[in-house]
């Protein structure tokens, strides 16, 4: 994960084109938790790091990444059943 913090560190990064989705997703995928099909997860997370915005998502799984700091909705929250 320290490799993480360093490629989204903007103090540390000299040019903010170093620091694109790839280089963020290639990094999110050394953890030994990211295989299979956590690739795609690792794509959104990447993304989300290096445009600064909040992921929002119903996979509990984003929370694998201390970094991206996902808002995790439950899967009933705001559903009216009537």
């Amino acid at each position: 994960m320290s490799l993480l913090r360093l490629l989204t560190n903007s103090k540390v990064m000299a040019a903010e084109d170093l620091l694109t989705p790839e280089s963020v997703w290639l990094a999110l995928m050394t953890v030994p938790a990211a295989k299979g099909s956590v690739w795609t997860d690792a794509w959104l997370a990447a993304f989300a790091l290096t445009q600064g915005v909040k992921l929002v998502s119903f996979d509990s799984g984003m929370r694998r990444w201390a970094e991206l700091q996902p808002e995790v909705l439950s899967r009933t929250s705001g559903v009216n059943r009537s």
